[in-house]
């Protein structure tokens, strides 16, 4: 009895294996969907309290001065926080607000 019982579960997860899988690829799909579009709030964030920096000026006025594009200074601050956020996740670590700071400097002069 038990070994037909096993059989007849088997079968029917057998059955319903196609189902489960397409719903999990929409679950996935939807969460990845939705995490990019809370980056870039979190990113504007973040901007905006080390906007309160008053280095933060600073070096907004050094890389205003190499590129010439209000626009593309704001994308290339945002990119050192998003390098940040990264390192901090990937190593499983606090924010380094120190690597930030490297990172303008690094923009502010390249």
């Amino acid at each position: 009895m038990k070994n037909n019982e096993l059989k007849n579960l088997f079968l029917r997860l057998k059955k319903r294996l196609p189902d489960v899988i397409e719903e999990i690829t929409i679950q996935a799909s939807s969460l990845s969907f939705y995490t990019i579009f809370s980056i870039v709030p979190i990113l504007l964030i973040v901007l905006s309290l080390l906007a309160s920096n008053p280095m933060f000026n600073e070096y907004y006025q050094k890389i205003l001065g190499k590129v010439q594009d209000p626009h593309e200074v704001e994308h290339l601050m945002m990119d050192c926080i998003a390098q940040m956020i990264f390192s901090s996740q990937k190593n499983n670590t606090p924010m380094d607000h120190q690597a930030y700071i490297r990172c303008l400097e690094a923009q502010s002069r390249a």
